[in-house]
């Protein structure tokens, strides 16, 4: 048996030994807390996505409620704002009113502050004839005056030229003035051009606010999405339509890389009837956007 002397010293080292170890291991702690990257540590900051407006097609006839996915977004996202192209016949129709169920989903929509309406007018690549182009116009117009809860905000010029000529330059001049001169739009009466495709510059008429430089697939959108975001100017005056998103794909990611090109969006998984309905991906869009 060892004398009590030497079971104290004994005792004595063990502490120091243990002191020490827990000593070097609160280092190494401390040396690994401070070495590796806060970015690690912590949850990735999302990176908020440029102003944007949500550009809706909405090809759909408002009967039993198909329009309430709309209703209900405009609602529960008050800081989105929603720029709704309005098409009840190909274009406004030969009545002085459009028909049945419009009016009253249309009212609805103007109702609210977060809501800007425009109507949908084919131009056919120049190869409509001017005066129906006008005559479209001036019917949009005319709704006012029968019910100023109908009164769109401007006009969707669909089906735009993306080549130049002289002839497709003062077709497109004459359909832009016929609007900016229509008294019953209301103000700012938003000119929107959809050649679906980057327009010769030439085209570029000082009174078109918008323009669509892309509507077609999301393959399609990668191909040219370097070509997109090097674009000069403006983005507030570019839209971008994208159909077809792979269902593995991040909305999120692709809105922010369509926000960094323009301003005015639509993006849906649908690979067929893009604007006949609401797609999986619609509440998804508008959720991300209103972040």
């Amino acid at each position: 048996m060892e004398a009590p002397g030497e079971l104290l010293k004994r005792a004595k080292r063990r502490h120091k030994r243990c002191c020490i170890s827990t000593a070097v291991l609160a280092a190494i702690v401390v040396v690994l807390i401070i070495a590796i990257p806060c970015a690690v540590l912590l949850p990735k900051q999302k990176k908020p996505m440029h102003p944007a407006t949500i550009l809706l097609p909405l090809y759909i006839y408002p009967s039993s409620g198909r329009w309430e996915p709309l209703s209900a977004a405009v609602e529960r996202y008050g800081d989105v704002n929603f720029t709704v192209i309005i098409n009840p016949l190909s274009g406004p129709g030969n009545s002085a009113t459009p028909g049945n169920e419009y009016p009253s989903a249309i009212r609805r929509l103007n109702s609210a502050p977060n809501v800007q309406t425009v109507g949908y007018v084919r131009t056919g690549y120049t190869d409509r004839n001017i005066n129906d182009v006008v005559d479209d116009v001036a019917t949009y117009s005319g709704w006012s005056k029968v019910d100023s809860g109908l009164s769109v905000s401007g006009i969707f010029f669909d089906e735009t030229p993306h080549d130049f000529s002289r002839r497709k330059q003062q077709f497109l001049i004459t359909a832009n003035e016929a609007v900016k001169n229509a008294t019953g739009l209301r103000e700012p009466k938003l000119i929107i051009h959809n050649p679906g495709t980057i327009p010769d510059a030439r085209l570029n008429d000082p009174l078109t606010d918008v323009t669509v430089v892309f509507e077609s697939s999301f393959d399609q959108y990668q191909e040219l999405e370097e070509d997109l975001q090097s674009l000069p100017g403006d983005r507030s005056s570019r839209s971008i339509m994208v159909h077809s998103l792979p269902s593995g794909k991040s909305v999120d990611s692709v809105l922010q890389s369509m926000s960094r090109t323009a301003q005015y969006l639509y993006l849906t998984t649908a690979d067929q009837g893009y604007y006949e309905h609401f797609s999986d991906s619609w509440d998804k869009v508008v959720q991300i956007m209103g972040l």
